[in-house]
């Protein structure tokens, strides 16, 4: 899931501005919507290995914590955070089409997922530390939120439709 998130973040980070990179920036955007699906699957991935792993003892609880805090959480904010900054690239793939609704669509699916991910982790805590995953849990969620909001409305001439879920095609191998 970390490699996944760290390829999207980096192809997000290729956006050019200026009128000569609109062909490489429209790339750019169907680059992103084929990622996204990955990172989806590997989520999805993560959330079945959570689910049939044993409960995690005091130690390993605190490990995961660490993991989370200082791997996964920083990834997944950059990433939503250049998204929404880069917001610009997908209301104007080839001059005039906004592509907001797919990426808002695939937004809240990744949040979903990520729900469904952190729900089997935290059920894997020693008891003793569940509740400190609590603010942890909202700080994804606001972040997924504030990311959703930043593509709720379309701002071009011409607004597609979300696309369906490419994640049932896509292989991650």
């Amino acid at each position: 899931m970390l490699d996944q998130l760290t390829i999207l973040n980096n192809t997000i980070n290729t956006f050019q501005p200026g009128f000569w990179n609109a062909l490489h920036d429209d790339i750019t955007v169907a680059k992103v919507q084929l990622q996204i699906p990955k990172v989806e699957k590997a989520i999805s991935a993560a959330t079945v290995v959570a689910n049939s792993a044993a409960n995690f003892t005091v130690e390993e609880s605190v490990s995961m914590a660490g993991i989370i805090i200082s791997q996964l959480q920083p990834k997944i904010f950059s990433a939503l955070d250049n998204i929404v900054v880069h917001k610009p690239y997908f209301t104007k793939v080839n001059g005039f089409i906004d592509v907001s609704k797919t990426v808002h669509k695939s937004l809240v699916d990744q949040k979903n997922l990520s729900a469904q991910f952190s729900a089997a982790v935290v059920d894997r805590l020693d008891p003793a530390l569940k509740g400190a995953a609590q603010p942890i849990l909202v700080q994804f969620t606001a972040a997924f939120d504030k990311a959703i909001e930043a593509f709720d409305k379309c701002t071009s001439l011409i607004c597609l439709p979300a696309l369906p879920s490419l994640m049932k095609n896509v292989h991650t191998n």
